[in-house]
C-alpha cells in the first residue's frame, strides 16, 4: 500500500512542498479545530438532497440503495445524466440501454429545474449549515466561505470498483492548505459500501464509515489519507462531496479547488468566480465574478 506523505504546516513552521502542492500557509489554531473529524446531524426536512439527486438522476428516491435492479429504460426515460450508466458499466450489471440514451450527454442537466433545485439547495446549504463549521468561532461578524462548484456526485453499485484510491487532496494540484472537505451519503453507508479515512494525519487508523442517511462527516481530507474499495455488498451507494475554504484563507487567485469552479457566500447570496477547469460541470458565469442572490 502506498505511503503518502501528507504534512501539515502549523503556524511558525516550513515544508518543503513536493510538486504541484500548495505552497506553506500559517494557519491560525481556530482553524485546526475546525477540520477536525467529526460527524454532523443533517436536517434532512430542510435539505433533502436525496429527494433532489433522486429527482435529477431520475430514480424515485426510495429506491436509490436499488439501482442495480433495473433492467432496462424506457426511450420515454432517457436519464438527464449518463453517472448512473457509468455506474452500471462499472459494477458490470448494465441493463438494456437504447442508442439514443447511449448518446446522452450532460448538457441539458445543468439548464433544467430538477438540478436548479438542487444547486439553489446546496447554496443555502452551505451558507447557513456548512459556513458556520468552517469559520473563527470567536468572531461576532458574518464569516464567509469559498466553496466548490457543481459538488460532486458519486454513484457505486454493488460489485463496482473503488472510486478513489488512497491519497491526500493535497496530492493533486490546485488544492488549498485551508481546505476542509465534506462527505454526505444519500444512502446508509457501511463496510466496503463506503469511505475509508484516518482521523489525523499519517495516524493510518482507516476503518469504514458507518452512517445513515441524515449524517454528513467533516475531515482534513487535504492532509488525512482516505480512500475507496471494490463495493462487495448488495447495496449502492449514492453519495455527494465536496470542499470549502473559509475567505480569510482562500487563495482567490485560483479561482478553483482541484478541477473544479467555485463560488463564495456573500451576507445576501453568493458571488460566483469563473474557472479555467477541466471538469464537465457548468461554467458559473463568463466573466469574473457574479453576484446573485439565494433564495430561501
Amino acid at each position: 500500500m502506498q505511503n503518502h506523505s501528507c504534512n501539515v504546516v502549523k503556524e511558525g513552521t516550513t515544508s518543503n512542498e513536493p510538486q504541484h502542492q500548495s505552497p506553506p500557509l500559517r494557519l491560525p489554531t481556530w482553524f485546526y479545530q475546525c477540520k477536525t473529524f467529526s460527524i454532523v446531524e443533517l436536517d434532512t426536512s430542510r435539505f433533502p438532497f436525496r429527494e433532489l439527486v433522486a429527482d435529477w438522476l431520475e430514480v424515485s428516491s426510495d429506491k436509490l440503495e436499488k439501482i442495480h435492479t433495473i433492467s432496462s429504460i424506457p426511450e420515454s426515460r432517457i436519464p438527464l445524466h449518463p453517472t448512473i450508466r457509468q455506474a452500471w458499466v462499472a459494477s458490470k450489471t448494465e441493463p438494456k440501454i437504447s442508442s439514443t440514451m447511449r448518446r446522452a450527454k450532460k448538457k441539458g442537466l445543468f439548464s433544467s429545474p430538477q438540478y436548479k433545485r438542487y444547486v439553489d439547495k446546496y447554496r443555502l446549504f452551505l451558507k447557513e449549515v456548512i459556513a458556520p463549521l468552517c469559520c473563527d468561532p470567536s468572531s461576532s461578524t458574518q464569516q464567509n466561505i469559498v466553496y466548490q462548484y457543481p459538488p460532486t456526485t458519486r454513484v457505486v453499485l454493488p460489485n463496482g470498483n473503488k472510486t478513489i484510491s488512497m491519497h491526500c487532496d493535497r496530492d493533486y494540484p490546485n488544492h488549498q492548505a485551508a481546505e476542509i472537505n465534506f462527505w454526505l451519503p444519500l444512502t446508509n453507508v457501511f463496510e466496503s459500501n463506503s469511505l475509508f479515512v484516518e482521523s489525523e494525519p499519517g495516524k493510518g487508523d482507516f476503518q469504514p464509515l458507518k452512517l445513515r442517511y441524515g449524517q454528513f462527516l467533516k475531515f482534513d481530507g487535504h492532509d488525512c489519507r482516505h480512500y475507496t474499495v471494490h463495493n462487495e455488498t448488495q447495496t449502492c451507494r449514492v453519495s455527494i462531496d465536496f470542499r470549502v475554504v473559509p475567505s480569510c484563507l482562500a487563495q482567490k487567485e485560483r479561482s478553483q479547488i482541484g478541477d473544479f469552479c467555485v463560488e463564495e457566500t456573500t451576507e445576501d447570496g453568493y458571488k460566483a468566480f469563473w474557472s479555467p477547469s477541466k471538469n464537465s460541470g457548468p461554467k458559473p458565469c463568463s466573466q469574473s465574478v457574479q453576484h446573485k442572490h439565494i433564495h430561501h
